[in-house]
């Protein structure tokens, strides 16, 4: 090993001191033994801003509106889940609005249960006493 090798070991790799000056001056030597290791000074800081969010080419954003196609798959494979013999994960009532956007339309619920408890939130308890239900 080379001589400044040792050092840097040995600065590095001393056990902390009792006060507070040896503790700042074996520091200050494990910087400095660091320093003649790689050859390079210490230079000025610089204060990073927040890197911004890149700005993407007009290709790759997408459109937050599907192609009607999409939109008609979607709404094909949403009605297809919501009539098997399954209990389904897809609120009838939401695909059945033409109110709500595709996605708010399409939304699968993870469990069947989670469906249930969005159908007793969102429709069940906004019906009034005497509002009529349809079918």
């Amino acid at each position: 090993m080379t001589p400044k090798q040792l050092l840097l070991i040995d600065a590095v790799l001393t056990l902390p001191e009792t006060s507070l000056e040896k503790e700042c001056q074996r520091r200050i030597t494990a910087i400095n033994a660091m320093t003649a290791y790689c050859s390079v000074k210490e230079g000025v800081t610089f204060r990073r801003s927040r890197a911004s969010q890149p700005v993407l080419p007009v290709s790759a954003v997408k459109d937050e509106k599907p192609l009607r196609s999409e939109a008609d798959i979607m709404l094909r494979r949403a009605i297809s889940s919501v009539t098997t013999d399954e209990r389904p994960t897809i609120c009838f009532a939401c695909l059945g609005n033409p109110n709500l956007t595709i996605w708010e339309r399409v939304v699968s619920f993870a469990t069947p249960g989670c469906l249930t408890r969005h159908f007793m939130r969102k429709h069940v308890r906004r019906l009034g006493v005497n509002e009529p239900t349809e079918c």
